[in-house]
């Protein structure tokens, strides 16, 4: 009976030891990984566990109580509709079949930086979403931001400094493709030509790209769209606008003044027009303009005349 017991305090023991140590291996984010400590970040969000949160993202030492709070997704009294909208979210993604982040990749780029990729699983799809930086912080690397939170500005002050930064090429596109498909895909091409194999290129990402580059067929195809939307709806003038846009693009402005004044024509005998599809038609209008005076600026086409300049200015010099 003294052997039984003996054995048991000594399994007890060693169970007490195991998982003592495995709580101390889960705190232990000093000797976590890049990759890890998103990992942790994902599962912290997920489950609304702030107090980690605090812990492995980067705060600077004169933050606000306010500035933290927003960094980690923190609030302390949410409206109705603000639960609402976060519940509402929730179910959508039910429906779908659910959405799960999961880390690709991990890149030291110096000894206090490091990018870590994230893919989303939806349903049975995967798809490159977002590439995470951290900083390395009292020996803990540490989320410091999301390459998507960055601004257009923000994207084209580092490709200034850098025009062969791939990466900011895409996230440009990305926040040009709600204004144009068209000026985005200029910018998803540069980032293809510098990283064919990068994290977003997949085989939807190139048929994306060829698609959206191909004049004729998105032309045909924005056509059939208005032949099949009610006569004179807000849709209709979308897609003429959208015409517009593709024929700007590739510099067929003639078309692209009938496309528009097609549009116009339908604003005319609306009695009332959504704000948002009037804006984009002030957009487009605006854009036109500029171009056939040849004061339009792309950011692609400043880059490239700059380094145009540079190299004809080093080439003298020899």
């Amino acid at each position: 009976m003294k052997n039984y017991f003996k054995k048991l305090v000594l399994l007890i023991c060693i169970m007490i030891l195991l998982l003592t140590y495995g709580c101390n291996k889960k705190k232990n984010i000093n000797e976590m990984s890049p990759m890890q400590i998103v990992d942790f970040y994902i599962t912290a969000s997920d489950k609304g566990n702030y107090d980690l949160l605090r812990q492995i993202v980067y705060l600077p030492s004169d933050a606000t109580e306010e500035q933290i709070n927003k960094k980690i997704g923190y609030n302390p009294s949410p409206t109705s509709a603000e639960k609402y909208s976060v519940e509402a979210g929730k179910a959508v993604l039910n429906l779908v079949g659910g959405m799960n982040q999961i880390t690709d990749y991990e890149k030291i780029l110096s000894e206090t930086t490091a990018e870590v990729g994230i893919v989303l699983k939806i349903g049975g799809r995967k798809a490159a979403g977002d590439q995470i930086v951290l900083r390395r912080d009292n020996g803990v690397w540490k989320i410091d931001y999301s390459r998507s939170e960055l601004s257009i500005e923000q994207l084209i002050e580092v490709l200034e400094q850098n025009p062969d930064t791939a990466w900011a090429w895409y996230y440009l596109g990305m926040h040009t493709q709600s204004d144009s498909f068209y000026k985005a895909h200029r910018y998803y091409k540069k980032y293809y030509e510098l990283e064919p194999n990068g994290f977003f290129v997949s085989e939807d990402f190139l048929e994306t790209l060829e698609k959206w580059g191909n004049f004729e067929t998105q032309e045909i195809e924005l056509l059939k769209m208005v032949q099949n939307n009610p006569p004179d709806g807000d849709g209709k003038i979308s897609d003429y606008i959208r015409l517009c846009q593709l024929c700007m693009v590739h510099e067929k402005y003639k078309k692209a003044e009938e496309y528009l004044e097609e549009a116009n024509q339908i604003i005319k005998r609306k009695m009332k027009l959504n704000p948002l599809v009037k804006e984009d038609f002030i957009k487009a209008e605006e854009e036109l303009q500029l171009r056939k005076e040849g004061k339009y600026h792309d950011i692609l086409d400043e880059i490239e005349k700059s380094l145009s300049t540079i190299g004809t200015r080093l080439n003298n010099q020899k």
